[in-house]
C-alpha cells in the first residue's frame, strides 16, 4: 500500500512538472504570436504615415 502511494505520489509530480512545462511553451508561443501581430500593426501604420506625409 505504500509503495503504491510513493508510485502515485511521483507520478502526479512527474505530470505537473509535464504540465507546467508545455504551460510555459503555450505562453511563449501565445507571446510570440503577439509580438508578430504588433509588428505587422506597426509596419502597416509607418507605411499609412509615410504615404500620408508624401
Amino acid at each position: 500500500m505504500k509503495k503504491r502511494k510513493l508510485k502515485d505520489g511521483e507520478k502526479r509530480k512527474m505530470h505537473e512538472v509535464e504540465k507546467a512545462k508545455d504551460e510555459q511553451i503555450s505562453k511563449k508561443r501565445q507571446r510570440e504570436e503577439r509580438r508578430g501581430r504588433y509588428r505587422e500593426q506597426d509596419k502597416l501604420n509607418k507605411r499609412i504615415q509615410k504615404n500620408a506625409r508624401d
